[in-house]
């Protein structure tokens, strides 16, 4: 059921995402990077690279969480502009519960970039906010949406009321996010912008649930920056 870096290899030349002969004559490579899931960087020679991602535990939250991100996927794909600031889907596996995407080459999340650089350029900054505003401008039919993604969420963003009540348990927290909520209740004038965001909130398009910087990919492509989300 749960994919190794062994039985990894069986698994895509099966499903024809990797050449036999790129096994064989030593093209091939296999690096765990999972954190909360299980996710493969897989080398493959002249053929590029593959990225697997399964989820870490067969429940129903991360079984549904991984089917939504696979509906979101193949929406994006009517859309150009959203589709080219996401990786490419190759493929979905309901019965493995993993996606299988294009991998970026010679990528970094922008964690890694930053512990590298010890930088965060405002070109970066631009890049990430014009992938989002790509989610923001985004305009459905509540309907048609509904029927792509049947079990999306419509909830008010968490952050809103963070400073209110932790929605996380306690020891799961580290002093950093502590720190963050006294911090937020320090400042009357900004929980107040909170409150009223909270109120007039609208659902209107969809917006990243997990937006963080593991989660944002920096490349070069023609000798620019781009990024991918």
């Amino acid at each position: 059921m749960f994919l190794t870096a062994t039985n990894l290899v069986h698994y895509l030349t099966a499903r024809g995402f990797v050449s036999p002969c790129d096994v064989v004559d030593g093209q091939f490579s296999v690096i765990e990077a999972g954190q909360h899931n299980r996710n493969f960087k897989v080398l493959s020679g002249a053929r590029g690279g593959i990225f697997v991602k399964q989820i870490q535990a067969i429940d129903r939250l991360a079984q549904s969480s991984l089917l939504k991100e696979a509906q979101v996927y193949r929406l994006a794909k009517k859309f150009p502009e959203w589709a080219a600031s996401m990786p490419v889907l190759l493929g979905y596996d309901q019965t493995r519960h993993s996606l299988i995407f294009e991998l970026i080459p010679d990528s970094q999340n922008l964690r890694e970039y930053y512990y590298q650089q010890n930088a965060f350029p405002t070109l970066l900054a631009g890049l990430l906010a014009e992938a989002l505003s790509c989610y923001h401008r985004l305009s459905f039919d509540v309907i048609a949406l509904d029927a792509a993604i049947p079990d999306l969420q419509k909830k008010v963003p968490w952050i809103f009321t963070y400073y209110k009540k932790s929605y996380f348990p306690p020891k799961s927290l580290s002093a950093g996010a502590v720190q963050f909520a006294e911090l937020l209740r320090s400042k009357p004038a900004l929980t107040e912008h909170l409150d009223r965001l909270f109120e007039t909130w609208r659902f209107e398009t969809l917006i990243h649930a997990d937006l963080k910087w593991d989660n944002c990919l920096i490349y070069h492509d023609v000798g620019q920056s781009k990024l991918k989300v």
